[in-house]
């Protein structure tokens, strides 16, 4: 069965991925679990730092994230939302309602993602 290791706000992130990124083997590997994830419904587990998104992330260095100090305030943000519901592992179709329910429906989505420079992506699709 496959299965990916998250980090909280990569959750918001790939739900308005539309294969921009850092780099074109950011952008490949990104849209192969985001298929993957449409497909296949699999277990997701929720990490902190680097995460199966992040391996062609040109920001990981060696294992670490060079953004650490931003991104896990998007991450803290995101996981403050959702931990009343968050299990340890879980699928991802249940991950993304708890999402929605809990930050894109509420119109959080600004305030959790307040340092992301792709910010712009997600605020565009939200008013489409």
């Amino acid at each position: 069965m496959c299965r990916f290791s998250i980090r909280p706000h990569h959750l918001l992130c790939l739900q308005f991925f539309e294969g921009k990124g850092y780099s074109g083997e950011f952008v490949k590997h990104m849209a192969e679990i985001h298929d993957k994830l449409l497909q296949e419904n699999p277990v997701i587990h929720i990490v902190t730092g680097v995460d199966d998104i992040c391996k062609n992330c040109p920001n990981n260095e060696n294992g670490q994230c060079s953004k650490e100090a931003s991104v896990s305030g998007n991450d803290k943000r995101t996981y403050e939302l959702i931990k009343c519901s968050l299990k340890e592992e879980q699928k991802w179709k249940d991950l993304t309602q708890l999402v929605y329910r809990n930050i894109i429906d509420k119109n959080k989505l600004k305030q959790v993602c307040e340092t992301c420079r792709w910010s712009d992506i997600c605020e565009s699709q939200l008013h489409k």
